[in-house]
């Protein structure tokens, strides 16, 4: 879809909104409840509606729950982070415009934390600090039980992510809904002394707001500002992509779809035996993982890889895996700074890391490229032919089954005329 969205538009300068500017009436900060009633289920949608005033700041989030076990005896233990409870979000305005849809945000949460993992990243993410993303060991992970668990995260989405202040009165204020996850995507096991669970119950959830609340004279100038052409908000929307592997010497990821401007994209493959429906039981320390184990699932590491699109090629010439894989990863990381609260790359555990895996160097396929740092200006069209991430070994065949998930970011815009005017385009 053409985007037709005013190239120079009106926009609020994020640097004219201080805490002392005079537009500055006061801070106001709420706690928000849902609409439904504790506990809440998988599968269940929590509402909270966020009310149109004042400038919502979108940094100044988090978002409150409890997890606790069904029952004593179907204690599992977790696979992620707290995010890992939530399948999808919608924000969406009181007219029923659609601003943010994050079909997959579970599985785009644990992808790109485990690119950008980090210590200070952990503690802004997880209870108490603790590394659960990085504990190799199963009994190192989480464990819920009867005893409810808190969480306090921010949201993850682009919209949140990339714009600092949303004008809630122009929008006409938002409703955030949330898919809560299925017990298979949270549970890399259950306990070597319990029964399969067949849920877990969330409750206490609490958004955790901070709004500039703005005189009426900087009201009066943004509706003045919507009236002759619109507000705009350019967040990053994403897809995430998956393939099953064949078992070649050479495997190729397609990613198609009608999107303009294909900014960056983030490949890893999950291990086959780790998709399965089933949930197993704790054995030790192993347990299957839905949403974190990103590891080879045989000794053959792919030895180039290199994305396709039509006859383009990204990079030039295919990156060696023992190093330059790593250095467009970290590339593409870099520059996300808009997106994610901190950026951290641990090359030890995507070039050396073998303790979740079965050999050195096991995780050397995961890779990302940033577009416009790898020949082009700005991102890449993907709407007429598919951009493909090809990998290539010439040693043993890689071992079928396992998939590749591709976390795509393209670029987006909405434009706010009014409340009843709200529109996106990719």
């Amino acid at each position: 879809m053409q985007s037709s969205v005013n190239q120079h538009p009106s926009t609020i300068p994020q640097s004219s909104v201080k805490r002392h500017d005079k537009s500055v009436s006061r801070v106001h900060t709420a706690v928000l409840r849902p609409q439904q009633p504790s506990p809440h289920l998988p599968g269940e949608q929590i509402t909270i509606d966020i009310p149109g005033q004042g400038l919502f700041d979108c940094e100044r989030h988090t978002l409150d729950f409890e997890v606790a076990s069904t029952s004593a005896s179907t204690r599992f233990y977790l696979d992620g982070s707290g995010h890992s409870f939530i399948k999808r979000v919608q924000v969406v305005t009181r007219s029923g415009a659609v601003l943010e849809d994050s079909a997959e945000y579970n599985l785009m949460s644990n992808i790109f934390s485990q690119v950008t993992i980090g210590p200070d990243y952990c503690a802004k993410q997880w209870v108490q600090g603790l590394d659960n993303l990085n504990a190799t060991a199963l009994t190192n992970k989480l464990l819920i039980d009867a005893t409810a668990k808190r969480f306090s995260i921010p949201l993850d989405i682009p919209l949140f992510k990339s714009t600092r202040f949303l004008h809630m009165q122009a929008l006409g204020g938002l409703k955030l809904m949330i898919e809560l996850a299925p017990v298979r995507d949270v549970c890399a096991a259950y306990h070597a002394s319990d029964t399969a669970p067949t849920g877990y119950n969330l409750s206490n959830v609490r958004l955790h707001t901070r709004s500039l609340l703005m005189t009426a004279e900087f009201d009066n100038i943004v509706r003045r500002q919507a009236a002759a052409g619109g507000i705009i908000y350019n967040p990053l929307a994403y897809v995430v992509r998956s393939k099953q592997t064949t078992g070649t010497n050479a495997n190729s990821l397609s990613i198609s779809g009608n999107m303009l401007s294909v900014e960056k994209c983030f490949t890893v493959r999950r291990i086959a035996g780790d998709m399965s429906s089933t949930l197993v039981q704790q054995s030790g320390d192993n347990g299957q993982y839905t949403l974190t184990r990103f590891v080879h699932p045989s000794t053959t590491s792919p030895e180039a890889l290199q994305f396709h699109h039509g006859a383009e090629r990204y990079p030039s010439q295919p990156a060696d895996c023992s190093e330059q894989a790593h250095y467009y990863l970290d590339q593409a990381v870099n520059l996300y700074s808009d997106v994610t609260c901190e950026n951290f790359l641990t090359r030890a555990r995507y070039a050396n890391q073998a303790t979740e895996g079965t050999a050195a160097g096991a995780n050397n396929y995961v890779t990302g490229m940033d577009f416009s740092r790898a020949g082009r200006n700005s991102g890449i069209d993907i709407s007429i032919n598919d951009l493909q991430l090809v990998e290539e070994v010439t040693a043993d065949p890689i071992a079928s089954g396992s998939q590749y998930d591709a976390l795509v970011f393209f670029s987006a815009a909405i434009q706010v005329k009014s409340p009843t005017d709200i529109r996106v385009a990719v």
